[in-house]
């Protein structure tokens, strides 16, 4: 049967989920079995069946990837079995004879058989044809932009993030993350709630308010928030007015006229954002950026060191907002329940083309340059991805996802 977008999307789903369930059983095993021999001896478990689990985990870029490497049914209830004879996680073993079950029952609907599946996509892939249109969706978000900001009478026309990831230089053991929020001609009416910078990792829990810097700040060995007066309206600190704790977030409630159009741009410093991937245990990492006030558009970019790059694989999606989610880390595929059926085309942009050009945003190039500059970084040490979304999803976070070999 052909498959149309809609279809394509729920098998990468269910391939997500058994993705998640096999690296949860293989996660619990002991070292010596985590390679084909160590798995197939410790396991009693056919050879070829470990071969092709442990592909699933180190060559699948998305779940489509996952239908095509498993072994099939059959080869992964064996696995499954072999698994609960060791007395492994009861509950692991039970969600991965769902995530088996659901995927059993996609064959079924989407092909007389396992290796007929296959077939078809990867004739899809061949043909290029193995993506997610976003054009269907947009005119819905527009409505929904609309009707958010009619409600709740604030929005914002553009939301544009720009994040730089490497090692810590005085401390390899840690992600340091480095970061650019502007959101533009920010609208607050009279009725609506004041203006709020969010952060999402906590850093200042105990605070009374944390110390709002301007455009002098320098590259330091803390975490850091601060203003940005050459991208800010001249007025946006004059109104700013305490942290609220319960939502982790600036407030700038006495802004002089709520009806005139504003800029707010700040930076961000965290030079131990997560364990390095690439010393550590932990291989994913991901930078998000939350849509807290109706956005006509969003514009977000994350420059990975070429040492991360080489090791990585990028995947995009869009979740509702999770606090919960935000401050811990996992994998992307341990959330294959909770993101939208969207999937933003990811751009990589040259390190010599002028992002203002490409995007038709005044100040990108300027607030870029200004970030490498606070950094003192050069952007060709890093590959620049991405994403361009006309009316992201009101109270959704973008999340771009990097997983280490």
């Amino acid at each position: 049967m052909a498959l149309n977008e809609n279809d394509l999307i729920h098998l990468n789903r269910t391939g997500e989920q058994l993705k998640s369930a096999i690296r949860n059983l293989i996660a619990e095993l002991p070292q010596q079995a985590q390679s084909i021999a160590g798995m197939a001896k410790w396991l009693d478990a056919n050879k070829s069946t470990c071969q092709r689990l442990l592909n699933v985990m180190n060559k699948s870029n998305d779940g489509l990837d996952v239908i095509q490497l498993v072994p099939g049914f059959e080869g992964i209830n064996q696995f499954i079995d072999c698994a609960e004879a060791k007395q492994i996680n009861g509950s692991l073993i039970e969600a991965a004879r769902k995530a088996s079950k659901t995927f059993n029952g996609d064959i079924k609907s989407f092909g007389r058989s396992h290796s007929h599946l296959k077939r078809n996509l990867a004739g899809l892939k061949e043909q290029q044809q193995v993506h997610y249109s976003m054009s269907a969706a947009e005119n819905n978000r527009m409505m929904h932009f609309q009707s958010s900001e009619q409600m709740l009478g604030e929005s914002s026309e553009l939301t544009f993030a720009t994040f730089i990831a490497q090692p810590n230089k005085k401390d390899e053991q840690y992600y340091h993350e480095v970061a650019i929020i502007s959101r533009q001609q920010v609208s607050i009416k009279k009725q609506a709630r004041p203006f709020m910078q969010y952060y999402s990792h906590g850093h200042l829990p105990s605070a009374t308010g944390p110390d709002v810097k301007s455009d002098d700040i320098r590259l330091g060995d803390e975490f850091l928030l601060g203003i940005v007066d050459e991208f800010t309206s001249i007025d946006l600190k004059e109104a700013y007015s305490g942290y609220s704790h319960p939502s982790s977030s600036l407030v700038f409630s006495n802004l002089n006229n709520n009806e005139k159009p504003f800029d707010a741009t700040f930076i961000f410093n965290d030079p131990k954002d997560s364990e390095n991937p690439l010393n550590s245990d932990f291989k994913t990492t991901t930078h998000s950026i939350s849509i807290k006030i109706p956005t006509k558009r969003l514009v977000m970019l994350v420059f990975l060191d070429k040492r991360y790059d080489i090791r990585s694989s990028v995947h995009v999606g869009c979740y509702p907002y999770s606090l919960l989610v935000e401050r811990e880390q996992h994998t992307y595929d341990e959330i294959w329940n909770d993101r939208f059926p969207e999937f933003p085309d990811v751009k990589i942009v040259n390190s010599l083309t002028s992002v203002s050009e490409l995007t038709d945003i005044n100040k990108a190039d300027a607030m870029i340059q200004y970030l490498f500059d606070y950094a003192q970084l050069s952007r060709d040490q890093f590959v620049c991805y991405m994403i361009d979304v006309k009316y992201p999803i009101w109270s959704t976070t973008y999340r771009m996802y990097f997983e280490f070999a």
